[in-house]
């Protein structure tokens, strides 16, 4: 899925999942990150694909919903059946 958003007349068009394999270097430093997870729109190989790339530097993260947050859960525990959440990713 790609989003696109108008800036002074120009279209900017990016896909999450590309923008995030783009800062591989702050996933490498194990800051926290704050990032939308949207698996429905991704698909499955591409859901699957970006929660293997959060898992290299980050062992857990909290699972915000609308109205919910989770307990603190391994990364490999991220849901892949859900609409729309953010994730925080720690270190």
């Amino acid at each position: 899925m790609s989003v696109t958003r108008r800036f002074k007349d120009h279209p900017l068009t990016f896909n999450p999942h590309e923008v995030m394999r783009q800062i591989v270097t702050i996933l490498g430093a194990k800051v926290p990150v704050l990032t939308e997870f949207s698996p429905l729109f991704y698909g499955p190989d591409k859901s699957r694909s970006f929660t293997q790339l959060l898992r290299t530097n980050h062992s857990g993260c909290y699972v915000f919903g609308k109205d919910s947050v989770s307990e603190k859960l391994p990364t490999a525990q991220i849901p892949g059946d859900v609409g729309q959440v953010d994730l925080l990713l720690i270190a």
